[in-house]
C-alpha cells in the first residue's frame, strides 16, 4: 500500500530543488585575473561582461554578467562550485516499494570550499529534514579544492617568456581548470605545478575535450611541440 511519503518521490522533489538551483560565483585571484584579460581581448557587450563580474559591486549587474558569461559552460564551470548528480538508486523489485532513496552527487568545488560548507547550502536547498545530506571520502572540515601555485615563479616566468616568443603580445593568464589533477600531491611538497594549453584552439574544439570527435587542429599541434 503507497504511502504518502514514498521515499523515491521525496527524492525526487528533492533533485527537483537542486536542479533548479545556481550556486554563485566565487572568484579566485586566478579567475580574477582570467576574466579581466578576456575583457581587454574580447570585444563589447562580452568584454563589458567579464569587466563588470570582476569589478561590479551591483548584485543585479554581476546576476546579468554571470548570466550571459554562463551560456559558455566551460566559463560557467570555472566561476562557481559546480552541482553534477552521478548515481540514482532506490529499490530491488519490481513489486516491493523501496523504504529509502539515495542520490550521489559530484561537487567541483572552488579552492577554500570545505565539505561542511556544501552541506549546510545543499540542506537548505533541499528544505526537507526527512531527506539526509551527508558527505563522502572527505573529512567535514577538509577544502576538497586544490591551493593555486603562485605566478611569481621562475617556472610561470619561463611558460609566459616562452608563448611571447611563439605569440608574440598574445596575454598570459592562470585560470582555475575545471577538472581534477594530480598537482596536490605536489603542490603540498612545495613544488609549483601549472597545467597548459599549449596550442591555439577554438571554443567549439575546447568543448570537445573528453566527449565526441575530440580533436586538435594539426597546425596547434605543431605549435604545441614548438612551445614545449
Amino acid at each position: 500500500m503507497p504511502r504518502p511519503d514514498n521515499a523515491i518521490f521525496r527524492l525526487s522533489k528533492a533533485m527537483a530543488r537542486l536542479a533548479d538551483y545556481e550556486t554563485k560565483p566565487q572568484l579566485t585571484a586566478s579567475t580574477r585575473e582570467f576574466f579581466l584579460t578576456l575583457a581587454k581581448t574580447s570585444e563589447p557587450p562580452e568584454s563589458k561582461y567579464f569587466y563588470d563580474l570582476v569589478n561590479s559591486h551591483d548584485p543585479a549587474v554581476i546576476a546579468r554578467a554571470d548570466r550571459e558569461i554562463s551560456k559558455d559552460y566551460l566559463l560557467h564551470a570555472i566561476m562557481r562550485n559546480t552541482i553534477a548528480p552521478v548515481f540514482l538508486n532506490a529499490g530491488f523489485r519490481g513489486n516491493v516499494i523501496p523504504s529509502s532513496a539515495q542520490a550521489t552527487v559530484n561537487f567541483r568545488v572552488v579552492p577554500g570550499t570545505t565539505a561542511a560548507d556544501l552541506v549546510v547550502e545543499i540542506k537548505k536547498v533541499v528544505a526537507d529534514p526527512d531527506v539526509d545530506v551527508t558527505f563522502q571520502g572527505v573529512s567535514p572540515n577538509a577544502v576538497p579544492g586544490n591551493t593555486e601555485s603562485p605566478t611569481s615563479t621562475d617556472l610561470y616566468r619561463a611558460l609566459a617568456e616562452s608563448a611571447g616568443q611563439l605569440w608574440p603580445g598574445v596575454p598570459v593568464t592562470p585560470y582555475l581548470f575545471q577538472a581534477g589533477t594530480d598537482a596536490g600531491a605536489w603542490r603540498r611538497r612545495g613544488v609549483p605545478v601549472y597545467g597548459i594549453y599549449p596550442y591555439p584552439i577554438s571554443n567549439d574544439d575546447l568543448s570537445r575535450m573528453h566527449g565526441n570527435d575530440e580533436r586538435v587542429p594539426i597546425d596547434s599541434l605543431e605549435q604545441g611541440a614548438d612551445l614545449i
